[in-house]
């Protein structure tokens, strides 16, 4: 059997959109969502900052956390995110910010602001 691919081979963009290899999801729980969210965030960055763009995070399909604790009658209740920021559905926090950029530039600022904010929820 294989091994869960490297932060590197488990994402992917295609068109603008990242993609989640399905091996780096299958062992997901909560006490490694956080981690892994973290690990999506840097690839958004680094791509970002060489130049690709990534136009679409792939939003919940991509993202741990929301794997773990999202479902359409709860809003994330016990998500790490939601008990910072006080709020469901990543609503104030950077992400927002993401997702309203118009271009490569402010995408690279809202991403690094996303990382910046998911560390600092892991360092409590």
């Amino acid at each position: 059997m294989r091994k869960a691919p490297h932060r590197r081979e488990a994402f992917r963009v295609d068109d603008g959109k990242l993609h989640i290899d399905y091996r780096f999801v299958r062992d997901i729980d909560d006490s490694n969502a956080l981690f892994k969210a973290i690990l999506k965030w840097m690839y958004v960055v680094d791509r970002l900052h060489t130049g690709v763009d990534i136009t679409n995070d792939g939003g919940i399909t991509t993202c741990a956390l929301c794997y773990v604790y999202r479902t359409k009658d709860d809003g994330c209740i016990g998500c790490p995110v939601r008990v910072a920021s006080g709020c469901s559905y990543c609503h104030d926090t950077p992400y927002l910010d993401y997702l309203r950029a118009n271009n490569i530039h402010e995408r690279l600022m809202a991403a690094n602001a996303q990382l910046e904010f998911l560390r600092k929820v892991r360092d409590g």
